[in-house]
């Protein structure tokens, strides 16, 4: 956002804030009377299938385009999208948590062992559309120059992507291309998307000199895209002996790949959404997870460890209460489900010695523990807690042992955790 190049100017876009809405007309009268505004021009958002046209003010200065976007009167077809509600959409996706699904994973006879079970647990557990909130919004600058090339300063988390797609797009040679990445300030899976790249190289194209594109705060957060909101219905059965004899994880949710793929299958499982649960270490032997799909026409996309921040938390939310209902510690629950030798196995033994998992606490005081294993490595955590007298709890310490392998130097952990000790893990 601190690019500077001789000659520029500045560009705030006003967007329909309802998602599939359709640009009709503009009066930019008011806008004109802005001093420093220049132009304003219609520009289109290109987000995978998804695409809306904009309203671009430009400006000498940046408060300039904002206060003159800000005295924009537009036109919106709103189109049948302005009725959504959050809410009710919520409802249907606990409504299509009755559904099927299709089968992502089936190991041995779920339902005959469900059935059969001692014990039987069901829960269902919620997470929430989601922004990315990046420290830095969204913003680009552009300079489309006389000799047919361009030059774009920008933060992006693809730069390999956006070398390829925007000359493609612009009807460019890779060669007329150059790219200035600069800082993140901030990704988590933003900045993956080049939707406003394409938007500030259009501006440029248009206007054939520097141009910085900058979203607004509120921008960015309306806009998306979004994390899935992602349910999962579980289901477990104790067998007699007080051993898991039944799992079962169903995901009910949008997919980030609907909106990238315009011949997306809505009939065959995303694996994107069904993330890391048929694959943990744990060995079970009556297993039949699910997926079902939920249409939605917000914009979805990756975010920050994608679509394990909602499946590990649900998942090994589950195991916790499979133990309760066992009657068994949490943590020699989990090992009792990893006889076999496994990366998981020593991160939970390692786990239990570094926290120190068999000192019996005070009273009032108790641990927990989680653990999950999915692209982008595998870890574990025990939280020491101490219940307060108005039922409030306080964190009092956190252990984590993640599996490194050879792509973390450890010393960066160091350096980046206030009082951190790595300690060394084989792992194969």
């Amino acid at each position: 956002i601190d690019a500077e190049v001789a000659g520029m100017v500045y560009a705030s876009i006003e967007h329909s804030t309802v998602f599939g809405a359709k640009l009709k007309s503009y009066d930019k009268t008011a806008t004109m009377k802005v001093a420093g505004v220049e132009q304003v021009l219609e520009v289109e958002r290109v987000f995978g299938i998804y695409k809306a046209t904009g309203v671009a003010v430009i400006a000498k200065n940046y408060w300039a385009a904002l206060k003159g976007r800000k005295a924009l009167k537009v036109d919106w077809d709103l189109g049948e999208n302005v009725n959504f509600n959050s809410n009710t959409y919520t409802q249907s996706l606990r409504d299509l948590a009755k559904n099927e699904g299709i089968v992502d994973a089936n190991v041995g006879d779920f339902d005959k062992a469900f059935g059969e079970a001692s014990k039987k647990v069901e829960a269902f557990y919620e997470t929430p559309f989601v922004a990315h909130a990046p420290m830095e919004a969204m913003n680009c600058t552009a300079h489309w120059k006389e000799n047919n090339t361009l030059e774009i300063w920008t933060s992006t988390q693809v730069p390999s992507e956006v070398m390829r797609d925007i000359p493609n797009r612009f009807g460019l040679k890779t060669d007329d291309v150059k790219l200035n990445t600069a800082f993140s300030g901030g990704g988590f899976g933003r900045r993956l998307s080049i939707d406003f790249i394409i938007e500030a190289v259009s501006l440029a194209q248009m206007l054939k000199k520097p141009v910085k594109m900058i979203w607004t705060r509120e921008d960015d957060t309306q806009l998306g895209p979004f994390r899935p909101p992602t349910f999962s219905a579980l289901k477990g059965g104790i067998s007699s002996d007080g051993k898991l004899s039944a799992f079962q994880h169903k995901v009910i949710s949008p997919t980030i790949s609907s909106f990238l793929n315009p011949n997306y299958d809505k009939k065959a499982v995303d694996r994107n959404m069904t993330e890391g649960i048929s694959h943990q270490a744990y060995e079970i032997p009556n297993m039949k997870n699910l997926f079902v799909f939920s249409e939605i026409h917000v914009p979805m996309f990756w975010w920050r460890s994608v679509t394990s921040s909602t499946l590990a938390f649900s998942h090994e939310c589950f195991i916790d209460e499979l133990a309760h209902a066992a009657g068994k510690d949490p943590m020699e629950f989990r090992l009792e489900m990893l006889t076999k030798d496994s990366d998981t196995k020593r991160v939970l033994q390692k786990l239990k010695e570094v926290s120190h998992w068999d000192t019996p606490l005070p009273k009032g005081k108790g641990r927990g523990v989680a653990k999950y294993d999915f692209f982008a490595g595998l870890g574990g955590q025990v939280i020491e807690v101490t219940k307060l007298s108005d039922n409030s709890v306080k964190i009092d310490k956190v252990y984590a042992v993640i599996d490194l392998g050879t792509v973390v130097n450890p010393d960066n952990v160091k350096a980046q955790v206030e009082g951190a000790v790595v300690m060394g893990i084989t792992a194969a």
